[in-house]
C-alpha cells in the first residue's frame, strides 16, 4: 500500500486524570504491541491504535526496554520512598508493575532516560541528580534488583559532566556512550564513554 500519515490516538489529559499526557518514546515488544508511557503511567497500543492505560508508577520520561525474561523495565523520575527521588521498575506485558529499586540520593536521583539492555543481559542507566556532589550517576542494574554505581559525575571537576539526562548508546566496540547536559570546561556539557569490563 502507499505511504501516508495517520493519527492513531489523541491524549486528552489532564495530568492527574484517568487520561494522562506527554508520552515518552515508544518501543515494540515481543507480543507485537507498542508500549510507552505518559508522565504518570505506562500504556499499550495495538498497531490499529487501541490504547490500554496501566496503573500509575511515577513520572516516566524514558523509553521502556524489554528484558531477557520478557518483562518491560523502566525508570521513574520521581516517586518511590519519602523523598520521591525515582525508581527502577519492572512491568509485565499485562501492565502489572513491581518497583525493584528506589533511589535515595547518595546512589542517584531523578533518572530521566530509560535503561539500556547490554548483550550480557544486564541494564545500564543514568540518574540526572544525586551522588556525592549531586551531579548524577552511571549505574548498572540487574533483573534481580541489585544496583551498582559505576561512576559518579563530579560537579567540581571541569573535565567531568553534570546532569546526564539523555539515553545511553551501545557502541560497536561494546562500550557505552552518553552525554551530560552541563559540565565540562565551558559548562556546556560533555560526551563520554564507559568501557564495560
Amino acid at each position: 500500500s502507499g505511504g501516508g500519515f495517520a493519527t492513531l490516538y489523541t491524549f486528552l489529559g489532564p495530568y492527574n486524570g484517568a487520561e494522562r499526557a506527554s508520552p515518552a518514546p515508544l518501543m515494540q515488544a515481543s507480543d507485537g504491541h507498542i508500549y510507552g508511557a505518559t508522565l504518570l503511567a505506562p500504556f499499550r497500543m495495538t498497531l490499529a491504535g487501541a490504547v490500554t492505560h496501566f496503573s500509575q508508577v511515577g513520572m516516566i520520561q524514558g523509553a521502556l526496554v524489554q528484558g531477557p525474561d520478557g518483562s518491560l523495565y523502566g525508570t521513574t523520575f520521581n516517586y518511590g520512598g519519602p523523598e520521591g527521588q525515582g525508581t527502577v521498575f519492572r512491568m509485565t506485558l499485562g501492565g502489572a508493575p513491581t518497583v525493584l529499586h528506589t533511589f535515595t540520593g547518595p546512589d542517584g536521583s531523578g533518572p530521566r532516560a530509560g535503561l539500556l539492555l547490554a548483550p550480557d543481559g544486564t541494564f545500564y542507566g543514568l540518574t540526572t541528580n544525586g551522588g556525592t556532589t549531586g551531579a548524577g550517576t552511571l549505574f548498572q542494574f540487574f533483573a534481580t534488583g541489585e544496583r551498582l554505581t559505576i561512576h559518579e559525575f563530579n560537579a567540581f571537576n571541569a573535565a567531568d559532566g553534570v546532569s546526564p539526562s539523555a539515553p545511553l548508546a551501545l557502541g560497536p566496540d561494546g562500550a557505552l556512550y552518553g552525554s551530560t547536559a552541563y559540565g565540562g570546561a565551558s559548562n556546556r556539557g560533555v560526551l563520554f564513554r564507559f568501557r564495560r569490563p
